[in-house]
């Protein structure tokens, strides 16, 4: 027996995959072999569970029961996801207190490099115990909860490049962009080129950059979106980025942000990336981020800029100001234990 299913929980956008599967399949696994659950598709990113098996520590037997993510498109070599997944196995009533603890993770392919799977060792002996809350009706339900941010994905194929002219006030500059892949990653620009508009029949398309974007931030876009120059983005051009690429709806531009920000390391302007993580409704990288947050945030060397960013944040939104409040408070908290434990030591 093997069942797949799969839903979208609204208005939270999780995705919620469960994989039925007969004990006697399970047992008689073979060692390279796999199971892997129906795929379903959210956010344009293609996911499943995989069960294989596996040995931990070189001595006990375990059942690797995981998910995988594989994006979903032709053309696609750069892509990636920052998504918060929950991993359980479905228990008998009254005994649901069993679950994996919620992992965040970015899910990332880009040529040879793939890093599209997350998985945990179940060991036998807890699923197969004669008081495994487990095994219902002669099978096993594993479950995934899965919650992404923007995935991303950027084409690189060859393409003539069109011109397109960005005006914001008297400032005016040519940029040479791909048409077709544009199209394909933005309904604006599926507009712009090909709406039937006066400009698809001539060629001659123009943009009006509006304020708070600027020629810049919509310089630094089509580089991104053309290949050309991933280094630029950097902390100083975030938000201007966020904010062309939300005017553009370029979502793979939030994406990269996203992938920026996770994978930049060690966490500098801490508190601006949250207060953008939560303007976006980033929901994935803001509780990311609380987790990374530590006293450093807080040094006095930066007390300008975050009082300035705490301030716009409060103002913003007043209630996740309250969580980075709560997130402070545990590390002075946290750090007084420490400070008075190593005052004890002395003595």
């Amino acid at each position: 027996m093997l069942i797949g299913s799969g839903q979208i929980c609204k208005p939270s956008g999780e995705l919620v995959c469960n994989f039925t599967v007969g004990i006697e399949q399970l047992q008689d696994l073979p060692d390279n072999d796999t199971l892997s659950g129906n795929s379903f598709v959210v956010g344009q990113m293609e996911w499943r569970i995989v069960l294989s098996n596996s040995i931990v520590n070189g001595i006990s037997s375990a059942i690797r029961f995981g998910v995988v993510c594989n994006g979903q498109n032709e053309g696609a070599v750069i892509w990636s996801s920052l998504s918060l997944v929950r991993l359980k196995i479905v228990a008998v009533e009254g005994r649901e207190d069993y679950e994996f603890a919620q992992i965040v993770k970015l899910f990332h392919c880009e040529a040879e490099n793939h890093e599209n799977a997350l998985f945990f060792n179940v060991l036998w002996e807890l699923l197969f115990d004669a008081r495994s809350p487990f095994q219902i009706d002669g099978s096993f339900t594993f479950v995934a909860h899965i919650k992404s941010d923007f995935p991303f994905y950027i084409h690189m194929e060859d393409e003539p490049l069109t011109e397109l002219i960005a005006k914001q006030g008297p400032r005016v500059e040519t940029f040479f962009v791909k048409k077709q892949i544009f199209s394909k990653m933005s309904n604006f620009c599926n507009n712009l080129f090909f709406g039937g508009f006066e400009e698809e029949h001539t060629q001659n398309f123009t943009t009006q950059i509006m304020p708070p974007s600027t020629l810049e931030d919509f310089r630094k876009m089509v580089a991104v979106l053309n290949g050309e120059d991933f280094s630029v983005l950097d902390d100083n051009s975030l938000e201007g980025l966020l904010g062309v690429a939300d005017y553009y709806q370029f979502d793979c531009i939030k994406g990269y942000c996203i992938d920026y920000i996770y994978r930049t390391k060690p966490l500098k302007n801490a508190i601006l990336k949250y207060r953008l993580a939560v303007s976006n409704h980033f929901d994935v990288l803001k509780l990311s981020l609380l987790r990374r947050i530590s006293t450093s945030t807080f040094h006095f060397y930066n007390f300008e800029n975050n009082l300035r960013e705490c301030e716009m944040l409060k103002s913003a939104n007043p209630v996740a100001f309250e969580q980075l409040m709560v997130r402070y408070r545990e590390l002075c908290e946290n750090s007084m234990e420490i400070s008075e434990d190593e005052e004890d030591d002395e003595y």
